[in-house]
């Protein structure tokens, strides 16, 4: 909805500016035109190095008006020098986006550099963006995309022998790795590490603190702390930034907590609050915080965890809305450094060429106006299906839920088979049923029902991909002709049919269980015991009559 405002927005300002009414002027200071067309006409060896002159002494604004300015013209140049600074400007955009916190940003610079240096060759500067990519991925604990992309990395690295950034990306895999829980894949690149020594403090570091990870990987708790501490301890000997030695007291927290010692957990995230609030550094702060806030809660002192869960919550909602601000301001400015640069444009067509350009201009408003009144019709239609739709979910999620909290009919209907099972035991001259019970007497009728059932009710049993009739028949103590029959009397359908029933119940569970939060789809099919996941989805939603994705998201929504 909000790109497609813009959008709106967009065409027509852009309609206005190009219509013009013949007389009316650009919205654009003079001095800012000034500025812009100054920096469009520099040579890109001469934009680029302006911009790396920005970027470094801290002017990110306009640094990225340089390398936007530049990566623009990428359509339009022909020389592989200038499709290089193209890219490079397009990674450093994507570095600024990251630095600021706007993940999506960045990742959109950092996808667009992607494209050019594939299409060119242009290896060194790939093997960069990957790894930029790769900690994308990373800082959104997607692991296995990260550790792909860090891989993609390393073989480039390798392959221009490029041991600075071979050794950035074997740092990345083993953290990576380490909380992919891929043990041994750490160690592996961690000794490819030790390989390529250099003299570097953030070498020295990286070595510390991955041995820390492997050690902790180990068991080896007093080696992990050990070298946590020492990587701490030479962030701050030699001047590093807070968030180095932040990462090692926060992996000795996270140490100490594992180990059950609460007291050495509060000392390294308050010294790690300390730092935070001193350097100012929020993201170290928020983290920290929310730690504390968590630990407190464990030790039974709630007006602490709640005094740092305020401040907590406090902090992350202005560090997420400072970031939604630098994104939506980034937005503006590279509209509005279009325009300008349509406005420049403009000025240098001559009278003749800009009256016929604006007579057509008016027609393609009017073509976009009607566009926009036929998208804003769709949308409303669109968004009045969305509302309906999203009601018959929920209404179908609220009936679902209700049945699965419904379950204590079947522990009722154990005990009434029991006692069933007593009466049936008195009464051995009881009057034959239809179906089943023609060849079976009522006490062995009773008993095998009461095998059946509690056989059902254990998902361990029905989870199992090779679970069948002839399965339950053995755990029933019977055969699978008196097993089937007595499931149809029973039940109402056939084996297959109520087996699929309980798995789907089971599914549900799942799917509403903190605990499979991170499971996809097809790892919830197989863990009721479907090898095929389409088998599973056309299951669930012929019985609850929604898919599971759809399910899961109601399901988070609600908690």
């Amino acid at each position: 909805m909000k790109k497609l405002l813009i959008f709106m927005c967009f065409a027509i300002a852009a309609g206005c500016i190009a219509n013009g009414m013949s007389t009316s002027a650009p919205a654009v200071s003079t001095d800012d035109a000034v500025r812009l067309k100054e920096l469009s006409v520099l040579p890109a060896r001469q934009l680029f190095e302006r911009g790396c002159g920005y970027q470094e002494s801290g002017n990110a604004d306009s640094a990225l008006i340089c390398f936007s300015i530049l990566s623009n013209r990428y359509a339009v140049v022909s020389s592989a020098d200038d499709k290089r600074l193209c890219a490079l400007s397009l990674l450093r955009s994507g570095v600024l986006y990251y630095e600021q916190f706007n993940y999506a940003e960045a990742m959109y610079s950092f996808l667009d550099c992607q494209k050019i240096c594939e299409d060119n060759g242009f290896e060194v500067v790939l093997a960069d963006v990957y790894r930029a990519i790769g900690n994308i991925y990373s800082m959104n604990r997607d692991y296995e995309r990260g550790i792909a992309f860090y891989e993609k990395s390393l073989r480039l690295a390798a392959k221009n022998n490029d041991n600075v950034l071979r050794l950035k990306a074997l740092n990345n895999l083993v953290g990576a790795c380490f909380f992919n829980g891929a043990g041994e894949e750490a160690g592996r690149y961690y000794a490819e590490m030790l390989k390529y020594p250099a003299d570097d403090k953030l070498y020295h570091y990286d070595v510390l603190i991955d041995g820390g990870l492997l050690a902790a990987h180990s068991g080896d708790v007093e080696k992990a702390a050990d070298s946590y501490r020492k990587a701490a301890e030479y962030a701050i000997a030699n001047g590093m930034d807070v968030k180095k030695y932040g990462a090692a007291y926060s992996l000795l927290a996270m140490l100490y907590e594992k180990q059950g010692m609460a007291d050495s957990v509060l000392y390294y995230l308050h010294l790690n609050e300390e730092a935070a609030r001193k350097s100012t550094q929020n993201d170290l702060l928020t983290e920290t915080l929310r730690n504390l806030s968590a630990i407190y809660r464990e030790r039974g002192d709630l007006d602490k965890s709640l005094e740092y869960q305020s401040e907590y919550m406090e902090l992350a909602d202005s560090i997420f809305n400072q970031s939604e601000f630098n994104r939506l301001k980034n937005a503006e400015f590279f509209y509005e450094l279009d325009r300008t640069n349509r406005v420049i444009d403009a000025l240098n067509v001559e009278k003749r060429q800009k009256d016929m350009q604006i007579s057509v201009q008016r027609y393609l408003l009017l073509g976009i106006s009607a566009i926009v009144l036929v998208i804003l019709v769709f949308t409303v239609v669109v968004c009045r299906q969305k509302k309906k739709l999203q009601d018959a979910y929920e209404a179908l999620f609220s009936r679902n839920k209700e049945n699965l909290e419904n379950e204590k009919f079947y522990q009722k209907r154990l005990s009434e088979l029991e006692s069933g099972l007593a009466d049936a035991s008195k009464e051995q001259s009881a009057e034959q049923d239809n179906g089943a019970r023609q060849q079976l007497s009522p006490q062995l009728y009773a008993k095998l029902r009461l095998a059946i059932i509690k056989a059902l009710e254990q998902t361990d049993i029905i989870c199992d991909p090779d679970f069948s009739v002839n399965r339950l028949a053995e755990i029933a103590g019977s055969n699978t002709s008196y097993v089937s029959r007595v499931i149809n009397d029973v039940y109402g359908k056939n084996f297959r049919a109520v087996l699929t029933e309980y798995r789907i119940k089971e599914s549900m569970q799942r799917l509403s269980d903190a605990r499979y939060a991170n499971f996809t789809i097809k790892a919830i099919a197989e863990s009721v015991g479907y090898r095929s996941q389409s088998s599973f989805i056309a299951a669930f939603t012929k019985q609850t009559g929604m898919k599971p994705s759809v399910y899961q998201e109601m399901a988070v929504r609600c908690e």
